[in-house]
């Protein structure tokens, strides 16, 4: 949803509409003005992913998987709070039992066990195709991130290949972006703040100005908030 408002209706409507057949249900509505961690693209997102079951990743997605899994063990009564739940999380993350619990499901679900036990080793980026080029973009000046555009940055991933317009076109696993800086970091002119992963070359000049017109860099501090705005029961 594009405003608050919107989305703040829509998870009413359906918290109350599952309530009401007996499921309990929360939501949480989060912020989804910039791009979710570091990685906007299929493979580098699945990447990202396993950083996080591995114990590292952003900071950001670390927040949101501690919070909806919290709210989830609330709700099927396995913990008195939610805070306990998401402390839970956090030790299974820590401790690599989630990691294992992983490769056990990618078994379950028709994986080799050789590549579902390269997805839990240090180096498990190896198993997936990589593309065939990069490019960094710079950015033209110094200040602190206020803003990366979601969408802008989507429409841009979309002339990589990485999403559809048809049903039937064909989806590029390896294309995406991953962000150098986040909202809130200082950024110096001249320094890079976003990687393009691409297989055509020279890179489309459509991403590179999308791309830049995602950024937007001010001179003022940003204080940068959860990403979780408010929890609807």
């Amino acid at each position: 949803m594009k405003t608050e408002a919107e989305a703040r209706q829509l998870a009413s409507i359906m918290v109350e509409a599952s309530n009401s057949v007996g499921v309990k249900t929360a939501a949480l509505l989060t912020r989804m003005d910039s791009p979710v961690g570091w990685a906007v693209g299929n493979s580098l997102e699945v990447i990202e992913a396993v950083q996080c079951l591995h114990g590292n990743g952003p900071a950001d997605l670390r927040e949101l998987v501690l919070q909806l899994g919290g709210h989830l063990l609330l709700l099927a009564e396995k913990v008195s709070s939610a805070k306990e739940g998401a402390d839970m999380i956090a030790c299974k993350l820590h401790d690599g039992s989630a990691l294992q619990t992983f490769q056990q499901m990618c078994i379950a679900q028709g994986v080799s066990e050789e590549v579902a036990k390269e997805l839990c080793e240090q180096n498990f980026t190896k198993v997936f195709r990589k593309s065939q080029h990069t490019t960094q973009l710079i950015s033209p000046e110094t200040g602190y991130v206020h803003e990366i555009d979601a969408m802008l940055a989507a429409e841009a991933c979309l002339v990589l290949g990485a999403g559809r317009n048809n049903a039937s076109d064909a989806v590029n696993h390896a294309v995406g972006i991953v962000l150098e800086t986040t909202p809130g970091e200082r950024l110096q002119a001249g320094t890079a703040w976003v990687t393009v992963h691409h297989d055509n070359e020279p890179l489309d000049e459509a991403v590179v100005q999308l791309l830049q017109r995602s950024l937007l860099v001010k001179h003022e501090v940003l204080n940068v908030t959860s990403r979780v705005v408010d929890v609807i029961v």
